[in-house]
């Protein structure tokens, strides 16, 4: 019954008074949530790829969907010494769905200079050139100590995926 008297802010309340708990298991976790609640980081995102699929690619044939894989591999193209660092993946996916004439309709166009004269892209000209969905895929690590390090070896794992597109589409 002590869980219905439980809001949003007497959780907050609760848990910060774990860190002074005798028990040392909620003492731990107490810990851990007054480290959240005063905003103290555990991680810092130390590098970050974007990853694009289009019609026909199939997102689920990427490792970079298995984040224990990925991180299997980031570790073998790490320096040996680094390879038992504490990191952290995370992966969001994104998919895009577009729709019809927004607060941006009508505002996208294509010049054709052989007749200068402009023309409104349709939605199926427009988004036939955008990838079908996205993965952000990211690693953490406890400090920026080894950003560099952990950069490269993620752009060894994804190859020549990652990084700017040619255009702002």
């Amino acid at each position: 019954k002590e869980y219905q008297a439980l809001t949003e802010s007497s959780f907050l309340v609760d848990v910060s008074r774990w860190a002074d708990n005798p028990d040392p298991d909620l003492n731990r976790l107490g810990q851990h949530w007054r480290a959240i609640i005063n905003r103290e980081e555990m991680w810092r995102m130390a590098c970050e790829r974007t990853m694009h699929f289009h019609s026909g690619q199939a997102e689920s044939t990427s490792i970079f969907t298995a984040p224990e894989l990925v991180e299997r591999r980031v570790r073998e193209h790490l320096p040996t010494e680094l390879r038992r660092i504490p990191m952290r993946i995370d992966v969001a996916r994104h998919y895009h769905r577009p729709s019809a004439r927004r607060p941006t309709g009508k505002q996208n166009f294509w010049y054709d200079p052989a007749t200068t004269e402009s023309h409104e892209l349709d939605d199926d000209e427009l988004f036939r050139s955008l990838p079908t969905s996205f993965i952000i895929f990211r690693i953490y690590s406890r400090d920026h100590g080894y950003d560099r390090e952990l950069s490269n070896a993620l752009q060894r794992v994804a190859g020549g995926s990652g990084g700017d597109t040619k255009t702002n589409m």
